[in-house]
């Protein structure tokens, strides 16, 4: 939404203000219906992981459709309940994106020209500027700096430090982010690449088919996967495996890969591939020599992003991983279900420091541009 907001033109919001309207006349009938595509974008995305979310609601006592999956899966061995409950969420996920297409109505703004200067900030001053800034402080407190405070303090003060089992813990998680962080930057490379050489078409289709997994809830994937591998006869081979588990983590967060690598190639204009083809080279060299050094920070964005999500996965690690492999989303579920919360900081405050690194990347590249 912050992006939305920023690439519009000052211009819009001057002609509202020459004709009369105020700020915040301006923002309502102005500013935020052109940036309704991209708002309803947001609310659709933060309802779809709400609705897969399983750590919280069930640490808090929730009963989700998502804990009912696990419940009947897992607590009662009921394998036909749990499919009927992941139909019924994947139904869900489904409505909840075709109201959000269906919200937009295929709505597309630009604004003609270039933005030569940036949008003037209207400035608060006296009981406005403090209800404000207490507006936007308080989502942070309470939802990021008490919360790592009291982890920070809970960590420093117990007993449990960092032992052989914390690093075993942070080895697995690292060594599973890495992989496939590196796997879904190498297709999404490929899929973005071929969508671009094809121009569209299939190609361009079974890119959007791809980018759907992350609406997928990692209960729901999880049981798709277990009921597909029931009905082969390797199952016995592939059940808790690595290889399974990965497959699990591409088809969820491939996505988040493959859009960073589009928006890195759609800054490169079509002429610049025009020019090194005209030149001799071939697809693979134009790809190698030119594409692939303008997408380093496109790559390094895409690899992160992957990186974090893996990282934090709860639901899909919690049923497909090997016996006796625990990484840092798992552990932290299962001590602080236990409410042992002193041995659950270190563990905590791992992911969410890890969570930050991307953030403070992509906050600096938004600001660059």
């Amino acid at each position: 939404c912050r992006t939305a907001f920023l690439e519009r033109s000052p211009r819009l919001m001057d002609a509202a203000r020459t004709l009369g309207a105020g700020p915040w006349r301006a923002f309502w009938q102005v500013a935020l219906p052109m940036a309704r595509p991209a708002t309803m974008a947001g609310v659709a995305l933060a309802l779809m992981e709400a609705v897969a979310d399983y750590g919280a609601m069930s640490y808090f006592g929730v009963q989700t459709m998502t804990t009912g999956i696990y419940r009947a899966w897992l607590g009662m061995g009921d394998r036909v309940a749990a499919v009927q409950l992941s139909a019924a969420l994947l139904g869900v996920i489904f409505l909840l994106l075709m109201l959000e297409h269906a919200s937009r109505r295929q709505m597309r703004f630009a604004a003609s020209g270039q933005r030569f200067r940036q949008i003037k900030p209207w400035r608060l001053q006296g009981q406005k500027a403090f209800w404000a800034s207490l507006a936007c402080a308080l989502p942070m407190l309470f939802g990021f700096l008490l919360p790592v405070i009291i982890m920070a303090y809970l960590a420093i003060n117990s007993n449990e430090a960092l032992n052989q089992r914390y690093w075993s813990w942070l080895g697995n998680t690292l060594t599973l982010s890495t992989v496939t962080a590196l796997l879904a930057v190498m297709i999404a490379v490929w899929l973005a690449y071929s969508a671009r050489m094809a121009k569209g078409g299939i190609q361009l289709l079974a890119n959007r088919m791809v980018s759907l997994g992350y609406a997928v809830p990692g209960a729901v994937l999880s049981v798709g996967i277990l009921v597909l591998l029931s009905q082969l006869d390797i199952a016995w081979l592939l059940s808790g495996s690595f290889l399974i588990l990965i497959y699990a983590y591409l088809t969820r967060f491939l996505s988040s890969g493959l859009q960073t690598v589009e928006a890195g190639l759609s800054k490169i204009t079509p002429s610049m591939d025009a020019s090194a083809m005209s030149l001799g080279s071939n697809k693979w060299e134009l790809l190698s020599r030119i594409h692939l050094p303008l997408l380093r920070r496109s790559l390094l964005t895409a690899g992160l992003l992957v990186f974090v999500d893996v990282m934090k996965e709860l639901p899909a690690t919690l049923v497909l991983r090997p016996f006796n492999f625990d990484t840092l989303a798992v552990i932290t579920y299962q001590l602080a279900a236990d409410e042992r919360l002193a041995e659950a900081a270190w563990p905590a405050l791992t992911i969410v420091l890890t969570g930050l690194i991307p953030v403070v990347i992509l906050s600096r590249a938004m600001s660059r541009d």
